[in-house]
């Protein structure tokens, strides 16, 4: 940044006003308890070094958790889904921060994805609250934005842009600066929901409570929550296959809500609607078995029990006015 300086000398005040300034931050952000208080017989016996050395023996260190508790709809367009996330932030450091108006874009592979800003963040020491305001820019046929949400549910690292942007704050020095500001991050969707992810522990709200399959009829059917307020959202179709301990296909799942209808379930010629914070079930969805034989284990793991399965999906999804069409990979699917 740049450092005014003000002097006052015999002969009057002397001004050097932005006067360049940098320094390099070599520090592991970290957290720890306090010092530990050395033993009562270690000055009695002599030993200050031991003790003193006792007296820098950390706690494990911890890391700042995020928790999304609140994603709330505010606007949605053919090519943009406006939203609020809430966050709830543990920060463990005796030191924290604050920003105020300031928005940044991310892309993925050039793709203009997302605007991310904020308005008012206050970050200290223990429980925060904070609000952060997400412009999704959907490119719903554009392969890089599907091939983003493969990766990510995959756990395999993404590599993203930040970026600024005119008028991306009103601080005029910064939004100066900002304008031509590139930053490229990798990012590891795999650590997320981990109490250990490196410098931050992420942890998103579960959407999939369970599916059950019933091997005799050949169906399948998924109790979902969804956790988005502020906007309809409605599934409109779904393809998926099945795989047991990664290699092994059980079936095809193939399915359109908006042709199908059924007197148990919310489906509609819009879809199968997923409304905010309710448990619902979908109805019983036909699969085709695959050639190979499922095996008694795989039954025997199912009946009275729950198995992981990994699930090669792709889903269209109408959100409010944004059609969504989205390539992911469910890991570990708990299947009854």
């Amino acid at each position: 940044g740049s450092l005014d300086v003000s002097l006052v000398t015999s002969i009057g005040r002397l001004r050097i006003d932005r006067l360049p300034i940098s320094t390099s931050i070599d520090y592991q952000l970290t957290s720890s308890s306090p010092l530990r208080q050395p033993a009562d017989n270690a000055l009695v016996a002599g030993n200050l070094d031991a003790s003193l050395a006792g007296q820098h023996k950390f706690e494990p260190s911890k890391v700042p958790e995020v928790l999304v508790s609140r994603i709330h709809i505010t606007n949605t367009a053919k090519y943009l889904i406006a939203a609020e996330i809430g966050l709830e932030i543990d920060n463990p450091f005796s030191y924290g921060a604050f920003v105020s108006d300031l928005a940044v874009m991310i892309r993925y592979s050039g793709l203009h994805i997302a605007t991310v800003g904020v308005k008012e963040l206050s970050l200290q020491r223990g429980q925060n609250n904070a609000t952060v305001y997400v412009d999704f820019h959907n490119h719903s046929d554009d392969p890089r934005q599907q091939m983003l949400f493969l990766e990510a549910s995959l756990g395999k690292k993404v590599e993203i842009e930040l970026a600024g942007f005119p008028n991306c704050t009103s601080i005029a020095p910064l939004e100066a600066s900002l304008r031509r500001f590139s930053q490229k991050l990798t990012i590891d969707p795999s650590r997320v929901d981990s109490r250990r992810s490196g410098p931050i522990s992420m942890k998103l709200p579960h959407v999939l409570r369970e599916v059950v399959f019933r091997i005799f009829g050949m169906s399948a059917e998924a109790t979902v929550v969804s956790p988005v307020s502020g906007a309809d959202i409605w599934l409109q179709s779904i393809k998926a296959i099945g795989y047991y301990k990664g290699d092994t296909p059980l079936g095809t799942l193939e399915y359109n809500f908006t042709t199908t209808s059924s007197s148990r379930s919310s489906s509609g010629r819009n879809g199968f609607l997923l409304p905010f914070n309710q448990a619902v079930t979908t109805p019983r969805l036909p699969i085709v078995a695959n050639e190979t034989s499922i095996g008694w284990d795989v039954v025997r793991r199912a009946i009275g029990g729950t198995l992981g399965v990994d699930v090669f999906t792709n889903l269209q999804v109408l959100v409010g006015k944004a059609p969504l069409n989205l390539t992911i990979v469910g890991r570990g699917a708990p299947v009854k």
